[in-house]
C-alpha cells in the first residue's frame, strides 16, 4: 500500500529523533516510483504523517523509476540532552514505552499504534522522551523500528558493551492474539510508536509515571547485566559441554588409538609411493613413460618392496 508506505517513512523517520531526546525540525524525501498513482499515494502518505506531527517537509526530489518504487527521507532535529545507544549500564531496567490499542498489520509484522484517533496525543507524548532526557531519568535508549523488541535491544547492549534479558512474561501482545502463538513474532514486530529505554531503579517511577498519565503503555521487560558476567556464564556451560566428549573419548580410546595408527600408516604408504615414482622418472624415464601410457603405474608400485626406501 503506498499511502502506508509512505506514512511508515515519515512517522519512522520522527521515532528516530524523539529516540534521541530530540525534537524534529523539518524533513526532505527523495522518492520514486514506475507510476504516477504509486508516486502520489507515498507522497500523500508522508504528507499527511508529517502534518499530523507538525513538523513539515521542506523540500525533496520526485523521480520516475523502471523498476520498484523508493523512498529515502532524512530528517533535522534538536536536542538539549541526547539518549544515546551507548551509555546503559549494568543493572538499568529496561522499559517498553508503547501503545496497546492499534492495529497489526500481520503481513509486514507492523504494529500501528499511531490511529487517527490517537492525533490529539501524538506529539506530547512523543514530547515526553525528550523532557525525560533533559531530566535525566534515562541514560540510553532506542525506538523499536525494524528490528523489533528483540532485535532492539540487540542493538542497544551492543552499543553499550552490556548484556541483556529479556523478561517475556512482561512483554506485551495485543488483544485477540493467542500469546503462545503470537508472543514470538510480537517480538520481532516494526512499532509506529515504541520506544526502549534504559534506567537506573531509583529513578523509574519518576521516569515512568508521565507516561501512564499519558495512557501509554509501559512495562519493565528485562534489564541489563555485566558482560562480563554473561561471558562467564557461557564459558561454564562452553566447558560442562566438554565433560560429555572427554569420557566418550575414554570410552572409545583404543579405537581412536587404531584409527591413529591406521592413518599413521596410510600416511607412509602414500609417501613412499611417491618417492618410489620420483625416483623411477629421474632413474628410468622411459619405464615411467610406458607405465604411466599403460596405466600400470600402480601395479608397478605395488610390486615394490616399499621397506628397502627406508
Amino acid at each position: 500500500d503506498p499511502y502506508t508506505f509512505g506514512q511508515i517513512a515519515a512517522a519512522n523517520a520522527l521515532s528516530d529523533v524523539y529516540a534521541m531526546g530530540g525534537r524534529p525540525l523539518a524533513m526532505v524525501d527523495v522518492i520514486g516510483a514506475p507510476q504516477d498513482d504509486i508516486l502520489k499515494r507515498m507522497c500523500q502518505g508522508m504528507r499527511d504523517n508529517a502534518k499530523r506531527f507538525n513538523v513539515p517537509i521542506v523540500g525533496g526530489h520526485v523521480q520516475a523509476t523502471a523498476d520498484e518504487p523508493s523512498l529515502a527521507l532524512a530528517i533535522m532535529g534538536r536536542a538539549k540532552k541526547l539518549i544515546t545507544s551507548f551509555d546503559a549500564k549494568p543493572g538499568d531496567a529496561l522499559v517498553l514505552v508503547t501503545n496497546m490499542d492499534g492495529r497489526w498489520l500481520e503481513k509486514s509484522n507492523y504494529w500501528n499504534c499511531t490511529l487517527p484517533r490517537h492525533d490529539a496525543n501524538l506529539v506530547g507524548n512523543l514530547e515526553l522522551l525528550p523532557e525525560a532526557a533533559e531530566a535525566g531519568l534515562t541514560c540510553a535508549g532506542k525506538d523499536v523500528s525494524m528490528a523489533g523488541i528483540a532485535g532492539t535491544l540487540v542493538m542497544l547492549a551492543e552499543c553499550s558493551g552490556v548484556g541483556a534479558y529479556i523478561d517475556t512474561d512482561s512483554v506485551p501482545v495485543p488483544g485477540g492474539y493467542d500469546r503462545e502463538v503470537w508472543l514470538e513474532p510480537f517480538l520481532r514486530a516494526f512499532f509506529s510508536y515504541g520506544f526502549l529505554l534504559s534506567a537506573r531503579e531509583e529513578k523509574l517511577p519518576e521516569l515512568v509515571r508521565p507516561f501512564l498519565v499519558a495512557y501509554s503503555f509501559v512495562s519493565i521487560i528485562g534489564a541489563t547485566i555485566n558482560l562480563g558476567l554473561l561471558w562467564d556464564i557461557a564459558d561454564t556451560f562452553n566447558g560442562l559441554m566438554a565433560i560429555p566428549n572427554l569420557i566418550a573419548l575414554l570410552i572409545l580410546s583404543g579405537q581412536v588409538k587404531k584409527l591413529a595408527i591406521d592413518v599413521d600408516q596410510a600416511e607412509k604408504a602414500a609417501l613412499v609411493t611417491q618417492l618410489l615414482i620420483s625416483r623411477l622418472a629421474i632413474d628410468n624415464p622411459l619405464e615411467y613413460a610406458r607405465l604411466a601410457l599403460d596405466g600400470e603405474m600402480q601395479a608397478w608400485v605395488d610390486a615394490e618392496d616399499s621397506l628397502d626406501i627406508f
